[in-house]
């Protein structure tokens, strides 16, 4: 069964290419116009899934192209891109593209894990899991890579995802009271459950859709753009499009205002003016960006990837949650004793990049972080 096919059409070669990177990554078949004339002619000759257009075109724009495409096929999904998105800027582009995101990604993951059931079967995941992992496939305690140690990190790690985790305390900040924070806690809960799980599906329905010798990399992907119809796959592509934009706006925005603001400017004897903190925010927002390009272009993962996201994750919320907890029920908790929690879960999570398993380097993470909280604060007591 062929891939599903997708025409990107906009006039920047960066944006074609930087759609069409993250796209075939996806396992989808990808063809680019740089005009409304040849997506019409593209159109004309190939048939297309989805179509991802820009609003503006050299030659015309998306209300001109749209009604062109549709009477030649009135069943392709069509994905209108503008650039509000850089327009409108900061905080406004972020809560846009997180509700987008939301809405787009909420559909598209019931959508797939229903159709993912329904084409493999349920009773055929269950018997590839057996067949391939045997019962530590449904035992973690059976399995050398899990065990206690790894289900009790998986715990204080989700805890602390849902307490501190620097987009989750960013949204709750901006709340208006303390009722819509509790809700954000709430539904925060459900929100991670649902993105943890339902994807972890998809793993499965790939294994046994195409049996262990497919690349791992490429199976889910290649799955999805097989049983997905027409339409579906369009919210999908959307929700993914809407997805990397929000996820890359919060976690920018997010840790360069982390970086600056309690790292830098705490380090300064004079505060800033408001526009030069804005300033800074922007210049410490590119070195985050060529970070993120770095380790996503480059850098080679040392072991799973679920595993690699835990652990990086830990590293700031091991000493995050260690602080947290410290700083709200325990009275001699300092300043001091916060720093030491951050540094011991930092240099407990990154024992992982040493060949230490996934679950100890957590665990020490963690212990490391609540150690270095009550050593530190009972070094340098808070000032009274």
């Amino acid at each position: 069964m062929a891939k599903a096919k997708i025409l990107v059409v906009d006039d920047d070669p960066a944006i074609r290419f930087a759609i069409r990177d993250f796209l075939e990554l996806k396992g989808f078949d990808l063809d680019e116009a740089d005009s409304c004339a040849q997506a019409e002619a593209k159109y004309r000759r190939d048939v297309f899934d989805v179509v991802t257009l820009d609003y503006a075109l050299g030659d015309g724009n998306a209300l001109d192209l749209l009604p062109r495409l549709k009477a030649i096929d009135q069943g392709v999904a069509v994905i209108v891109l503008t650039g509000l998105y850089t327009v409108l800027g900061g905080m406004v582009s972020v809560v846009i593209t997180d509700f987008i995101q939301f809405v787009m990604l909420s559909i598209g993951t019931v959508l797939v894990t229903g159709y993912v059931i329904y084409s493999v079967g349920w009773n055929h995941m269950q018997q590839a899991v057996l067949t391939n992992m045997g019962d530590k496939g449904f035992n973690p305690l059976t399995n050398a890579d899990y065990g206690w140690a790894y289900i009790l990190f998986q715990i204080l790690l989700w805890m602390a995802v849902d307490t501190c985790w620097q987009t989750t305390a960013m949204r709750t900040f901006a709340t208006k009271d303390p009722e819509t924070s509790k809700k954000v806690f709430f539904w925060t809960g459900f929100i991670f459950l649902g993105r943890g799980m339902m994807p972890m599906l998809w793993g499965i329905g790939a294994l046994a859709y195409f049996g262990p010798g497919h690349d791992s990399l490429q199976a889910m992907p290649d799955m999805i753009s097989r049983i997905l119809p027409t339409g579906v796959l369009g919210i999908v592509v959307a929700g993914m499009l809407a997805a990397t934009m929000s996820v890359n706006s919060s976690y920018l925005l997010g840790w360069s205002s982390v970086i600056s603001q309690d790292i830098i400017l705490p380090l300064r004897r004079k505060p800033l003016s408001q526009d030069s903190q804005v300033v800074l925010n922007r210049v410490v927002n590119i070195f985050v960006s060529l970070f993120v390009l770095f380790w996503g272009v480059w850098y080679v993962l040392p072991g799973p990837v679920y595993f690699y996201l835990n652990i990086t994750g830990t590293l700031f919320l091991a000493g995050a949650f260690s602080a947290f907890i410290g700083g709200l029920f325990w009275k001699r908790a300092s300043t001091f004793g916060g720093y030491c929690a951050l540094f011991g879960g930092a240099i407990g999570s990154v024992t992982y990049f040493f060949k230490i398993p996934a679950a100890y380097a957590g665990m020490s993470a963690f212990g490391l972080a609540a150690l270095g909280m009550v050593v530190g604060s009972l070094l340098v007591p808070k000032k009274t």
